[in-house]
């Protein structure tokens, strides 16, 4: 489980950030993963990475220097474990010299019933106007929309019909782009955007939640608590494990963030680590001013 908040600008002229990426992960605390880091056989991409045995490398957030990220969030239902690991498609793309559409049509399309359901966001920032996909396969059927300027959310829920903290914290989300987009603010920027995505607040009444969550038998306590931006559930050694913050600014300069929970979790004392990166796209145009 994930939760994206996205804002996209690609005629930013003065010192704000083109664009801006908010993000969580929600995972088993126990799932072995390696931190943020650039990656050893393609020092172009960085991302955390899924460690899990047969699902080595895959990950739910990646960027490459030329200028291409990619975003996974995976759809709440019944899955089916004999089916290929999604990780993997971030990876392929960012690694790749497609642009969103031919990485779509050429890579997923042919197999997308093999994967069980996601939504996976493609950013293409290598020209003046970002390429920008959304793509799902709910129920094996492949569907996509184009990410334009401005506030953009995604979660866990089915295409179309967003969870209540997606719908509840977007004007929040953009509010705080209102209020400090600008490079000069990058401090209060982060901590406001950390501030979102660490929110417990539980949304009692999300039906779409319910009815998602009704598919695999979840009980309605862990309903609740997946409710919550910051997802917490100790019983089942679950929930919000990473934070990761992506700005970059019209001049192709990318800050990266991650804050991730350090390993083995204590839940009654729960440390966390943080790593930033800093880096420029390679082959990133300046918007048109």
């Amino acid at each position: 489980m994930c939760l994206l908040f996205m804002y996209l600008n690609d005629d930013e002229c003065g010192n704000g950030y083109r664009l801006i990426i908010a993000n969580n992960r929600d995972e088993q605390w126990d799932r072995p993963t390696k931190p943020l880091s650039f990656w050893t056989d393609n020092e172009d991409c960085i991302s955390g990475q899924d460690m899990t045995p047969g699902k080595e490398n895959g990950t739910w957030l990646g960027v490459s220097k030329k200028g291409r990220i990619g975003i996974l969030l995976n759809i709440l239902g019944v899955n089916d474990p004999k089916k290929k690991g999604r990780g993997y498609l971030v990876n392929e793309y960012i690694s790749s010299q497609k642009d969103g559409h031919e990485y779509i049509n050429e890579t997923i399309k042919p197999c997308s019933s093999n994967y069980n359901s996601f939504n996976l966001i493609l950013m293409n920032l290598s020209f003046p106007k970002t390429n920008g996909i959304c793509c799902s396969n709910l129920d094996g059927v492949l569907t996509e929309s184009d990410i334009l300027n401005g506030v953009f959310t995604c979660d866990n829920s089915s295409p179309g019909r967003p969870w209540q903290k997606s719908v509840q914290n977007r004007e929040r989300f953009g509010n705080i782009v209102k209020d400090f987009n600008h490079k000069e603010k990058k401090d209060q920027l982060v901590q406001e955007l950390l501030n979102l995505l660490t929110d417990r607040k539980t949304y009692n009444n999300d039906q779409q939640l319910v009815s998602q969550a009704a598919m695999s038998n979840m009980e309605e306590d862990i309903i609740l608590e997946r409710s919550a931006a910051f997802v917490w559930t100790p019983k089942l050694r679950y929930g919000t494990r990473t934070h990761s913050i992506v700005l970059v600014d019209r001049e192709g300069n990318c800050d990266f963030i991650e804050k991730t929970m350090a390993t083995p979790v204590n839940p009654d004392n729960v440390k966390w680590e943080t790593s930033s990166f800093k880096f420029k796209f390679s082959n990133c145009t300046t918007p048109h001013l």
